[in-house]
């Protein structure tokens, strides 16, 4: 069996120090196997403040400085060159123990699945578009290409770069931009590991049982998507352990029709991880690690002035912005929320109704705003019918206890200005 991996073994090696002026460090030691686990080569390197500062190649058996202050170090260090080579000898041992556990796994090619959609119809001059996806495939290599009356199309195709999903999966997208013709057949051929020959997905007339689309001779039909709607929320950080809240939120979500949610989570408190976990075992809930504040020193409110910072508020930003991304493909609609924050329509049951008007009332709109009330926690239910006593002793927020909204601000003009 062949390989080509890089195993990560940080956690092995959890040597990260901080000082008290907010300055940080850490080791990170990576092994490489290539060909096969006799062959294993593992580098260390010493970051601070996002500096490589020394790197020891096991192969080279030396240490590299790559600052004036760290020469000393490398001095040092390649003065024992038995000592380096013990040193290394061990965590290859480790690297082969966890190769051992990991590599079969990583062997197996997963098929992917495969969506062809049509999402801009000819017009004149303008010509239609055709997407193929790719969804949840394993390993990484894989080969779109376009065919019409099987015959290899090269121009006017566009493809994304492979994407990665955040849990060993990945997807992929190629889009189409072509003339319809009568009769014609346009057929999206996937290539990938997980099969001996290629795979033929067909457009239009022609799809076969393989394509999720049904025959509708090349004209727009109803998008597939993976998800109709998702929620983002962004920054899960510090020992945030709001249970209640965060559980009467997604059982909320689920009332309104929502399938999918996605955390980005750089700390929480105990009881909240093990919600967390809950959820996700059931599936409705996707948690992105976002470890940011081992390499940056982000700020712990939003106003990045008041609070300071070399990231405003964990990235928020950032991570709403790669959600967007991230689900382009597979959700027809995205929610961006902060945990305190729900989407109640108030003339429908649920969401996906909500859209069914709003949508075609709307047809060229791509955002919607939300307004926005706050419900004050100072303010209480007066029957006290949502203070049960089984959720006494868990910690955070009852919401339904609070179910008066603040007025609407309104803005205050002055003529004379």
């Amino acid at each position: 069996m062949r390989y080509h991996h890089v195993i990560d073994l940080a956690l092995l090696l959890p040597t990260l120090f901080e000082t008290v002026h907010g300055h940080y460090g850490f080791l990170l030691a990576v092994c490489h196997v290539v060909g096969s686990l006799q062959n294993v080569e593992i580098i260390y390197s010493i970051y601070y403040d996002k500096t490589e500062f020394l790197r020891l190649n096991s192969t080279e058996n030396k240490v590299v400085a790559y600052t004036e202050y760290a020469m000393k170090w490398a001095d040092d260090l390649n003065k024992k060159p038995e000592w380096l080579h013990t040193q290394t000898e061990k965590n290859i041992g480790d690297c082969k123990h966890f190769g051992q556990l990991f590599l079969p796994m990583l062997d197996k090619a997963v098929k992917p699945e495969v969506i062809i959609r049509s999402v801009k119809q000819a017009s004149g001059k303008s010509p239609a578009m055709l997407i193929c996806s790719a969804y949840d495939f394993y390993p990484k290599h894989i080969k779109l290409t376009w065919m019409r009356d099987d015959k290899e199309v090269t121009a006017d195709v566009t493809s994304t770069e492979e994407l990665t999903n955040g849990d060993w999966y990945y997807q992929i997208h190629s889009h189409l931009e072509y003339f319809p013709k009568p009769g014609e057949k346009i057929s999206c051929v996937v290539e990938h590991a997980s099969s001996h020959r290629p795979m033929i997905y067909h457009w239009g007339r022609f799809s076969g049982p393989q394509n999720r689309i049904s025959p509708n001779k090349n004209k727009v039909v109803q998008e597939t998507f993976k998800f109709n709607f998702t929620i983002c929320i962004s920054n899960l950080f510090g020992d945030y352990n709001n249970v209640l809240h965060f559980a009467q939120a997604m059982e909320m979500y689920k009332l309104l029709g929502v399938q999918h949610v996605v955390v980005y989570k750089t700390s929480c408190g105990p009881d909240l991880e093990k919600l967390l976990k809950h959820y996700e075992t059931e599936g409705i809930l996707e948690i992105v690690s976002w470890p940011i504040d081992q390499f940056l020193n982000p700020s712990r409110g939003w106003n990045i002035k008041l609070h300071k910072g070399e990231i405003q508020y964990y990235g928020q930003l950032v991570t709403l912005n790669e959600c967007i991304y991230r689900h382009m493909y597979q959700s027809k609609y995205l929610l961006l929320n902060d945990i305190d924050e729900i989407i109640m329509p108030y003339k429908h049951s649920n969401l996906p109704s909500l859209m069914e008007d709003l949508q075609p009332a709307h047809p060229n709109i791509g955002v919607f705003l939300i307004e926005n009330h706050i419900f004050p926690k100072t303010q209480f239910e007066e029957s006290g019918k949502f203070k049960r006593a089984e959720w006494k002793n868990i910690p955070g927020i009852n919401i339904m206890e609070h179910i008066y909204r603040e007025p609407p601000q309104k803005k205050i003009t002055i003529p004379q200005r």
